[in-house]
């Protein structure tokens, strides 16, 4: 991501965590910062190093609104969670105090579960890809979870920036069309692709269970996925005065996705006709597989071709040089893009002279925040993963 806004011409400037310093210039240049450090044990898990950028955001004392790293279960709700996951929402209510104890004006996001993580394998754990023969449901596998695709979750957080409905609250990512169970999703997979899986189920008992001999991270994340396909923890609660829900705030969101989704949905559906009759045919003629090869290798690329230029029209922008002193001593640098004048694409406009940075914290496990210049801009999307 970062040498695709360098391409589009982004100049890439760094800091350091391990200077607290170049944090706090960097932060009296923006309005709002925007945390996505990592917080997934099978990669890092750097969640309290947000506590230096809270002081910093503290000491430059201009920051009209902070959101630091949730994007995913609400902490706030997690006090009964098991062991070892749990550290996850402790660490994140540990930063929250220190923001609630800085006066800074903040919103969190529950993004809930990441499509990219949860949807492609079925909802099972330790693979990114759906099983050919058999699926574990967990239980009866009629739990509703939420799914958001990333580059949506990302859509619904810029909108919350300069909203003053979201202004000190939690902001839940969940769509009604977003909620499914688990069976569902396995279900939509079987009618996509015309195959029955076979279906077996594990308790909740044996689930547990499972954790015994696993490493840290797996037994981190078997807790997660008992609370959230076992107890039904991103459906089982009502939203109250505390949080507002994306969807209901921007409709108009949820709208364009709808249509989206239906085209996309369409074209995939001819990808995967066109897919399987190559692969009805016998093998054994002269030339057949490799034209079948030929033909999914097409696909493929058509496929990436689109994303790609849809990504592309997003945003286009022309970039101001700015520059924050660099500290490399430890490894832990951020990265800031000013971004100025106007984006291009009709339903993302920035007023003349206001300005938009990313500032991407570059451990090695890529950790990011972002901050904008300019509270009244509107944005439809500014696409971030963790």
């Amino acid at each position: 991501m970062l040498l695709s806004f360098k391409a589009k011409g982004a100049t890439l400037v760094e800091g350091s965590f391990a200077d607290h310093k170049s944090l706090v210039e960097a932060v009296k240049k923006v309005d709002v910062v925007i945390c996505t450090m990592s917080g997934a044990h099978f990669r890092s898990h750097n969640i309290l190093l947000q506590l230096k950028l809270v002081e910093a955001i503290k000491e430059a004392g201009n920051i009209k609104r902070f959101l630091p790293s949730e994007f995913g279960m609400d902490p706030a709700r997690m006090g009964d969670a098991l062991e070892p996951g749990r550290v996850s929402f402790d660490e994140k209510m540990i930063v929250r105090k220190a923001i609630e104890e800085a006066n800074i004006p903040h919103t969190y996001v529950s993004s809930n579960c990441f499509a990219g993580y949860f949807v492609p394998n079925l909802c099972q754990m330790a693979v990114l890809t759906p099983p050919k023969e058999k699926v574990c449901l967990y239980g009866d596998g009629n739990v509703k979870a939420v799914f958001v695709d990333e580059y949506d979750i990302a859509t619904y957080t810029i909108k919350t920036i300069d909203d003053p409905r979201t202004l000190n609250k939690t902001v839940y990512i969940r769509p009604p069309e977003n909620i499914r169970s688990q069976r569902q999703i396995v279900e939509i997979w079987e009618k996509l692709t015309g195959k029955k899986l076979d279906k077996f189920s594990i308790s909740k008992e044996d689930f547990l269970a499972s954790m015994e001999g696993m490493d840290y991270a797996s037994q981190v994340g078997v807790g997660h996925f008992y609370h959230i396909y076992y107890e039904g923890c991103l459906t089982n609660f009502e939203i109250g005065e505390e949080g507002e829900e994306a969807a209901m705030l921007y409709p108009e969101v949820q709208k364009k996705l709808q249509m989206r989704i239906e085209a996309q949905g369409k074209y995939l559906q001819a990808v995967l006709d066109k897919a399987q009759q190559s692969l009805s045919i016998n093998v054994n003629c002269p030339g057949s597989l490799e034209a079948m090869r030929a033909q999914l290798t097409n696909f493929n690329m058509a496929l990436s071709s689109l994303m790609e230029n849809t990504n592309e029209e997003e945003m286009k922008v022309n970039i101001i040089e700015k520059s924050i002193p660099s500290n490399r001593a430890n490894g832990l640098v951020f990265t800031a893009y000013q971004e100025a004048e106007e984006l291009v694409k009709k339903d993302v406009k920035f007023r003349k002279g206001e300005s938009f940075r990313h500032f991407d914290l570059n451990t090695k496990s890529n950790n990011e925040f972002a901050g904008a210049n300019g509270a009244d801009f509107e944005a439809k999307m500014i696409a971030y993963r963790r």
